[in-house]
């Protein structure tokens, strides 16, 4: 018998859930709370654009030889 591990379970139930999930993150953008409408609309538009990325400058004063 080809017995699943929890994990597996676990991704199965996730796969089965996913348009639901959509959904309610959808209908959050419908929200009166206008945190929840902006974290909804971020939450999709990073899933869709991903996330922007960001530049991190670093200027060091000690130099390699």
């Amino acid at each position: 018998m080809n017995k699943k591990s929890p994990e597996e379970i676990a991704i199965a139930i996730l796969r089965k859930n996913v348009v639901k999930a959509v959904s309610v993150l959808v209908s959050l953008l419908e929200s009166t709370d206008e945190t929840v409408r902006l974290q909804a609309a971020i939450t999709i538009i990073e899933y869709v654009l991903g996330k922007p990325v960001q530049l991190i400058r670093h200027e060091s004063t000690k130099h390699s030889t």
